[in-house]
């Protein structure tokens, strides 16, 4: 089966553009923006967000593509001032693509896209624990475009999606006040077109947590919604050292 390469993407990701992406996307975790803590927490600089990569990955795969879901698979943190390579190939005949984002030959992340109209909306399975309401303005999706260096004016995927790892910072804090937990990988559906207004999130647990190697693994599922119907919906692994007595 011929295989079609995507052109590359390379993006430079300066410290003040996350600092501001964390604003912007509610990313309360001062992993990303506290240096001491982000040394204290194991990691060499502070990390950039998963949310911003997974803007990134939205931006590079609809030049060519139409996406309708991103799984995403965090191997290594990206750091301000790295150089991102993003690349990718596509099967024909295939609704999918295989993409990365890497520094060279070093892939950071794993990107599965999933293409053609909105997926079907499957209830999720597991057993809700909470639920979130959000707005995102207008003048927030003008400075999304502007902290990525893109143009655009319809409301990224990637800004709703930022809405459930916000959703699940508040659960992670909830004991302490300090958010816990880092992402393993994140699975995307889209299930509609969204809009600025009202969102809501409802968050839920879908298997029982459980303790390997020294650190707790979550497998929490999540939809959001507007107006009603489910327009994003989403599953993230969080692996954490703590409990989060869930």
């Amino acid at each position: 089966m011929e295989t079609h390469t995507i052109p590359e993407m390379h993006v430079t990701v300066k410290g003040e553009v996350f600092e501001n992406f964390a604003k912007l996307t509610r990313d309360t975790n001062p992993i990303h923006t506290d240096l001491n803590f982000a040394v204290q927490s194991g990691f060499e600089d502070t990390p950039v967000q998963g949310a911003l990569l997974h803007a990134f990955f939205e931006s590079y795969s609809k030049q060519s593509l139409n996406p309708n879901g991103y799984f995403l698979k965090f191997k290594e943190p990206a750091y301000p001032g790295d150089i991102l390579r993003f690349k990718g190939t596509k099967k024909f005949g295939e609704n999918f693509a295989r993409l990365t984002c890497g520094i060279e030959e070093r892939v950071l992340v794993e990107c599965g896209v999933s293409l053609g109209d909105f997926q079907p909306y499957e209830p999720n399975k597991g057993n809700q624990i909470r639920s979130f309401n959000y707005r995102i303005f207008e003048r927030h999706v003008g400075a999304f475009y502007e902290m990525i260096g893109r143009k655009g004016e319809s409301l990224p995927a990637a800004l709703a999606s930022s809405l459930i790892p916000a959703s699940l910072l508040k659960i992670s804090s909830e004991e302490d006040g300090r958010p816990k937990g880092i992402y393993r990988c994140v699975d995307l559906k889209i299930h509609g077109e969204f809009k600025p207004g009202n969102f809501r999130v409802d968050i839920s647990i879908k298997r029982e947590p459980k303790r390997k190697k020294g650190v707790w693994i979550y497998d929490f599922g999540s939809v959001c919604y507007q107006k009603g119907e489910p327009v994003l919906s989403g599953d993230a692994r969080v692996v954490s050292e703590a409990n989060l007595n869930i």
